[in-house]
């Protein structure tokens, strides 16, 4: 999950995406908190930041105002493998606790 957490540390460090809107406004200073926490040390900081991430690309998907286009690819195939990743990991936690 390292690529996927470098790749969202790009797009929010460059701007290419916004994470955070706020009626369709950017909110640069909540994505530089977000980035923090991407940077930081402490394992839960980062998986804190990368879960408020996927919720805000979940909110942003299902309740914009526009479409899809396809440059947008950049920022949901590490949303998705991210997802993927989170539930195989709680899949086997899961799994061995019964």
């Amino acid at each position: 999950m390292k690529l996927e957490i470098n790749t969202f540390k790009s797009i929010i460090k460059e701007e290419k995406f916004y994470i955070d809107l706020y009626y369709g406004e950017p909110q640069r200073a909540k994505d530089l908190d977000l980035l923090y926490g991407l940077n930081s040390f402490d394992a839960f900081e980062q998986l804190k930041s990368l879960l408020i991430i996927l919720y805000n690309l979940r909110c942003n998907l299902f309740h914009g105002e526009k479409g899809y286009h396809p440059n947008q690819i950049e920022i949901l195939q590490p949303a998705i493998n991210s997802l993927v990743i989170i539930n195989s990991r709680l899949m086997n936690k899961l799994n061995s606790d019964y």
